[in-house]
């Protein structure tokens, strides 16, 4: 099982120590057919934005878009970007709706934020599935909006957080993994 992590320019170091068989790669060099996919956080850059998007859109592996990778894979189903207004390094979030990359956490998720670029209105194919009053797009995933019936739910979660700097972030990682390693390889092969 190898989960494949995009480097885009910040964080894959500390998520690779977190996430066990992971390998680091560049935008350029996405291989096609692994176990899943983590797109690292990094700044907003067009080039790598349109090598992520591309890669988002002809996948059905899942995908955890971390900063810059969630804002590219919000993105890739038509959203718009903005500034991150206010830098929030530690933030309290709040489950809106459960899922398995939550875990083993309570309803108030702690978090480290550093990430500059967030989404400014999430597209209607996600769900929010955490967020703050700073940070109302924290954590969403593809099919979970419960107003919007999707073709095919697709393994696709972003977090405007960086969840390898800690906090409840850690247990987010090892339930990715859990999830891609366990569940999506047991069911989806």
């Amino acid at each position: 099982m190898t989960i494949i992590i995009v480097d885009n320019g910040k964080g894959a170091q500390n998520i690779a120590a977190i996430v066990r068989g992971s390998k680091i790669v560049k935008p350029t060099s996405i291989p096609e057919n692994e176990d899943g996919y983590i797109l690292s956080d990094g700044v907003l850059d067009k080039k790598l934005e349109k090598i992520n998007i591309e890669f988002i859109q002809k996948t059905d592996k899942p995908i955890l878009g971390i900063g810059i990778g969630a804002v590219y894979l919000a993105e890739a189903f038509e959203a718009k970007t903005k500034p991150f207004a206010g830098a929030v390094k530690n933030d309290r979030l709040m489950m809106k709706q459960r899922s398995g990359l939550l875990l083993d956490v309570n309803k108030v998720i702690m978090v480290v934020c550093d990430t500059k670029t967030t989404i400014d209105a999430l597209p209607e194919c996600f769900g929010i599935i955490a967020s703050s009053p700073k940070n109302p797009f924290a954590m969403f995933e593809y099919g979970r909006n419960i107003e919007v019936e999707v073709d095919e739910p697709l393994p696709f979660t972003g977090l405007l957080f960086n969840p390898e700097m800690g906090g409840d972030g850690l247990v987010i990682l090892k339930n990715y993994h859990k999830f891609v390693t366990e569940v999506w390889s047991k069911y989806h092969k």
